[in-house]
């Protein structure tokens, strides 16, 4: 026998359910909650010394585009990059860039950065994702704030990365493991190639090495300060329809919009409003991603999203067709007895 439950009840139940269902939404779209503004001013490093270039978290060095030891690294897949660089704080994160030779976030080829008290790389190789993942690490080496010098050698099919003369991560990769460097890698020091992952540190050497050819990227002009007012990738992401995602990526973001689909749907029970309701979550969800550090608003989440919620609307609607009309619930009873009714 169903029992009748008064509508104050059956409102704050769907109240309740609503908002549990929206904190999942703001909880998968916005975490880390870090704000930061899509707009920021980057400055000239400062030269403290003979060859030795301090980075303040604003500032880097910047190529104007594709470099040719790059190029010449992919031919060859040989490469030799070493670095002398001293970390101002352990907190670090993201990877902060120390060194990085990529197109944008989503499309890199090589990454030398801060990750707490470790040194990361992240090599663009046979198996790895399109940054260069998973990282090579070496634990706890920056915990010091002191000078460090680094090596990471691809050559043979091998990568390792060594600090100060001890080999720190190694890995076998085969034959031909930079050739997937794509075109139009461009080259950084002290922050992303497009901004967002500023450094806190100094550097007093920083030269790849390749088929016995060096690059002195702290001489002779060969970087520029990026300076100037910079607008964040995540802003130009709010018109790319994709962004490679894993395809379990994109499921989870069609799974968590289901529950606010059916919720809407047996509330109000209007296609148009659903619709409409599920969207415009999804473009706030879209748009308040711009304001956090370290989220990629791209619009084809928008477009996952309201899938999700369209798909949670139909089961809604199969679900409550299925339930039989006969018993002692009345047809006035509320919504959220009839969503918990099919859920079962």
């Amino acid at each position: 026998m169903g029992e009748w439950r008064a509508p104050e009840a059956r409102s704050h139940g769907w109240a309740f359910l609503f908002a549990a269902v929206l904190a999942l939404l703001v909880a998968e779209a916005w975490f880390p909650f870090r704000p930061e503004l899509p707009v920021s001013a980057r400055s000239a490093p400062q030269w403290i010394g003979p060859g030795t270039v301090s980075f303040d978290g604003s500032s880097s060095l910047a190529s104007d585009g594709p470099m040719e030891w790059v190029a010449s690294a992919q031919r060859a897949s040989d490469l030799r990059v070493t670095l002398e660089l001293r970390a101002a704080r352990t907190d670090q994160r993201g990877p902060s860039r120390v060194l990085e030779v990529a197109q944008d976030h989503h499309q890199g080829a090589l990454m030398v950065g801060q990750d707490g008290a470790d040194l990361v790389v992240r090599l663009h190789r046979p198996g790895s994702d399109s940054s260069g993942g998973p990282m090579l690490r070496a634990p706890g080496l920056l915990a010091d704030l002191d000078w460090h010098r680094v090596e990471l050698v691809v050559h043979d099919g091998v990568v390792t990365l060594s600090a100060d003369g001890v080999e720190a991560a190694r890995e076998e990769l085969g034959p031909a493991p930079l050739a997937g460097w794509g075109p139009g890698q461009r080259v950084a020091l002290g922050d992303a190639v497009v901004g967002e992952r500023g450094w806190v540190g100094d550097v007093r050497a920083a030269e790849p090495v390749v088929e016995g050819r060096a690059t002195d990227l702290l001489g002779g002009n060969v970087l520029e300060p990026a300076t100037g007012v910079v607008v964040q990738e995540r802003v130009r992401g709010l018109f790319e329809l994709g962004n490679g995602d894993p395809w379990f990526v994109t499921a989870l973001r069609v799974l968590v919009f289901l529950p606010l689909g059916a919720l809407v749907h047996v509330r109000w029970r209007r296609w148009r409003r659903t619709l409409g309701a599920v969207a415009l979550a999804s473009l706030v969800l879209l748009v308040g991603k711009v304001f956090v550090a370290g989220r990629h608003p791209i619009l084809a989440d928008a477009v996952v999203g309201l899938g999700g919620g369209t798909l949670g609307a139909l089961w809604a609607t199969w679900r409550c067709q299925r339930r039989p009309t006969g018993g002692s619930t009345p047809p006035a009873q509320g919504e959220v007895a009839e969503l918990a009714a099919a859920s079962h």
